[in-house]
């Protein structure tokens, strides 16, 4: 708010402080830094004078230190160049340190002298140029390399410790006596050793070594001229390879004379022949005769076959009927024609339980309809069926399954077509228990009558 005016009078009103001065009285003003409507008042002590705000003053300051006190100056945000004769302390805390160079008083000390014992970690070389050299060395002497050889180490072998040799026909002590394993050469074309030299010994392509068999004498064995036995005495007999002649004598039956015939109407290959013998009283006789005939079982009374066309001595005629019964033993086969005595034999048939008869009309585009379901467990027999067609297309009729092997019927037919089939003998369906179907096109349409019976 704006500033307000107090009246004084003379004598009388409000009193002003003063402070005299040389016989003059001077007003005592209190300062105060407020904005309009705002109290601020400058506060001060007798120590350190009024505060100064630097911020509001335009020039150079000069700040003059009265005691021996350290002066306190807050530089935040502004760098504040630091000079002194003397070294100055400084303090950082760890999780924010300040570097450190070090002088020598003339100039700064950039590499620094170590003394005592180092322990220096070498870490992992780039390369191997950069790895540390190791030097063997026994104080006075190094270990060579033999650069000819792959950079090897020389090695010179001054005795020999724990030697797998030992002497020839020396003692050797299993568990005990250090020895050399053999070493073996697989080579399909190895050369021969000379007499008086070493080589190794030969081996084949999954490491089994070579054996020549040798007697206790030292002479070869496993020739033809020494051949191994599997006995000692060598009267064991012996496996034999390769083609061998065999001499038989004529006493056994691969030895007796055989009689050759020819079987090859077109040319020449003639057959051992063998004959038959059958047992009778006094010794064997020859088998397959008039007199001795061969039969099929050993009593001679199971019915022989018998060609037809031969009986009588003439084919079968109407002067010389079909015998029913034909007479088999010592006699001779007589005919005898058939009459109601003596009727012809004849295949059996199955025995009907259920006559039926459907009429069924169709229409186009039907798959699969049943035209008859036999009873459980039956056969179904066709005698016949008849179609009738009053627009034309095609109609199959099948045995249960649709397939080019149980069609029964499958044809395209006219309109007003009229089919009728009837089987020369009663037609069995595949199965029992198949059903009887149909299926038409899209365009047939008319009836279907089929009859039959069950068995």
């Amino acid at each position: 708010m704006p500033n307000s005016g107090v009246d004084i009078t003379p004598g009388a009103g409000a009193a002003i402080a003063v402070n005299a001065v040389s016989g003059l009285d001077y007003q005592v003003i209190k300062a105060d830094w407020g904005a309009d409507g705002a109290s601020i008042p400058a506060s001060s002590d007798g120590t350190n004078g009024l505060d100064v705000h630097v911020k509001l003053v335009d020039g150079v300051v000069v700040v003059n230190n009265p005691t021996a006190a350290n002066l306190k100056v807050d530089a935040s945000g502004a760098t504040v160049p630091v000079s002194a004769a003397s070294a100055l302390p400084v303090s950082a805390p760890d999780t924010a340190p300040v570097s450190v160079r070090i002088s020598n008083g003339s100039a700064n000390v950039d590499t620094l002298p170590v003394s005592g014992t180092v322990t220096a970690n070498q870490g992992t070389a780039a390369a191997t140029a950069n790895a540390w050299p190791v030097i063997l060395s026994d104080g006075t002497h190094t270990a060579p390399l033999d650069t000819s050889n792959s950079n090897a180490l020389k090695v010179s072998v001054v005795a020999s410790v724990n030697s797998g040799d030992i002497a020839d026909d020396g003692t050797f002590t299993e568990g005990t006596t250090l020895i050399n394993p053999i070493g073996g050469e697989y080579n399909s074309s190895a050369g021969a050793a000379t007499s008086g030299k070493a080589a190794a010994c030969q081996i084949t392509q999954y490491r089994g070594l070579h054996v020549n068999l040798r007697a206790a004498a030292g002479t070869e064995i496993g020739s033809s001229s020494a051949p191994l036995r599997v006995d000692p005495v060598g009267t064991t007999t012996q496996p034999v390879s390769g083609t061998v002649t065999a001499d038989l004598v004529n006493t056994t039956n691969a030895g007796a004379p055989a009689t050759q015939l020819n079987y090859n109407t077109g040319g020449t290959e003639d057959i051992t022949v063998f004959g038959i013998a059958l047992p009778a009283n006094g010794g064997p006789v020859a088998g397959g005769t008039a007199t001795n005939p061969v039969r099929t079982d050993p009593t001679g009374t199971t019915t022989q076959p018998v060609n037809i066309a031969d009986i009588g001595g003439s084919a079968p005629s109407a002067a010389n009927p079909l015998p029913a019964q034909l007479s088999v033993g010592d006699a001779a086969v007589t005919a005898v024609s058939a009459g109601a005595g003596n009727p012809l034999p004849t295949l059996n048939q199955p025995s009907p339980s259920g006559w039926w008869r459907n009429a069924i009309g169709f229409t186009a585009g039907q798959t699969a309809q049943a035209l008859h379901t036999p009873a459980s467990g039956k056969t179904g027999y066709i005698e016949g069926f008849i179609i009738t067609v009053t627009t034309a297309g095609v109609i199959q009729i099948y045995d249960g399954t649709n397939s080019a092997t149980t069609l029964l019927y499958d044809g395209y037919l006219p309109v007003g077509a009229y089919m009728v089939v009837t089987p020369s003998r009663p037609l069995p369906q595949a199965a029992v228990n198949n059903v009887l179907r149909y299926t038409s096109d899209s365009t047939v349409v008319g009836t279907i009558c089929i009859w039959g019976y069950d068995a």
